[in-house]
Order: C-alpha cells, then structure tokens, then sequence
C-alpha cells in the first residue's frame, strides 16, 4: 500500500489523492478481479488482505489513506 501525503484535507493535492486511491483501493481491485478465476481452481486459494489499523481507529491528517485502508478491510 502507499501511506499518501499527511495533512488536512483541503491541502492535499489532488493528483497525491488520487495515487493513495490508484495504489490502495483500485490495485487491489483489480488484481483480485484478475485473480478471481485462478480461485475458483482446485485447489481452491485465497486472498489474504492486509490493511492497516487506521481503517478502524481513525489518525487526523490520514483521512485519505485511512479511508482507502477501510475499503480493504
């Protein structure tokens, strides 16, 4: 995962926001949609998905990374 820039939202770049959001939530999605026939092959995976504490217990300064790391778990 990428931790993203630290800070309030509103001085936040939007191109560092939508990085967080490419690494954190559509690699993710993507590669476990890519993934999704190779699962259903005997015998059978699984994905194990690690996130991070900050998806439960919200950081100030972190929204964006703790909002993609919630959208994981």
């Amino acid at each position: 995962g990428m931790g993203g820039q630290f800070g309030r939202f509103e001085h936040i770049n939007l191109s560092d926001i939508e990085k967080t959001i490419d690494v954190n939530i559509s690699a993710f999605v993507n590669l476990t949609h890519e993934l999704i026939p190779v699962l259903h092959q005997p015998p059978h995976a699984k994905i194990v998905n690690i996130s991070s504490g900050i998806a439960r217990l919200p950081y100030p300064g972190l929204a964006v990374y703790g909002a993609t790391k919630a959208f994981v778990s």
